[in-house]
Formats: structure tokens, sequence, C-alpha cells
């Protein structure tokens, strides 16, 4: 269930930040599901996403999918640690699921594997 939308930014090119709101499971839990590039240009817009889920919906867990994320700068990485305390404040567990494998190299150099609590999607069962 989509319940904010979608939003691109620059424009429609393949580094265009997609954002989308969709319901977690549960009435507590949103997952905010990113694609495209997150620099200078388009931190802002993830910002504003995060930070408007935590702080005008108060749920207790905000998901942020970052599996299509295929470039994260220093913004980007400044954007995510600002959005966490944000999200502490409001006593919301924000995590970083299942990160493409370039972002979660960043994470990991940058030391933010475990302050974001970045974790990887459940294995899927093919039996």
């Amino acid at each position: 269930m989509n319940i904010g939308g979608r939003a691109s930014f620059p424009g429609e090119d393949q580094d265009a930040l997609t954002i989308e709101l969709r319901d977690g499971g549960d009435p507590e839990t949103t997952r905010i599901i990113v694609s495209g590039e997150v620099d200078a240009d388009t931190a802002g817009q993830l910002q504003n996403s995060i930070v408007g889920a935590v702080s005008s919906h108060r749920y207790a867990r905000v998901e942020v999918d970052f599996h299509g994320v295929t470039f994260l700068d220093s913004n980007g990485i400044r954007t995510l640690v600002l959005c966490q305390t944000r999200a502490r404040q409001f006593g919301c567990r924000l995590s970083v699921v299942d990160p493409h494998p370039f972002t979660r190299q960043v994470l990991r150099i940058s030391g933010l594997l475990d302050y974001l609590a970045v974790t990887e999607p459940a294995p899927v069962n093919t039996a």
C-alpha cells in the first residue's frame, strides 16, 4: 500500500532520486523506498521525507530501504545522521534496510552501520 506517493528529483533521468512511502505492515511502521543518487542536489528531499514521516505521522519505526541507492556522498551521510538524531528525539526507531553494495561500503567506511541500524533483507525461502 502506497501511503505517500512518489517523487523524483531533479528530473526523469536515471540518476534522479525517487522516494516512495509505503505501509510497513502495521500502523506504527512505514518504509521509505529510495532509489537513485543521494548527493548535494537530492539530500534535502530525502531529509524532508524521513523527517516528515517521523514528526508528522509519529511512526514508532521507519525503515529506509536503500537497495536502489547507487551513490551516496557526504551530504547523504550527513542527512542520514541528522534524520537518525531527529527520529530518536521522537522516540522512533530508524533503520537503513537492504543497502546497495556500494552504499553499504560507504556506510561501513564511515563507521555508521551500527549507528544507522543497517540491516539486510530477510532471506527468501525457496524451498
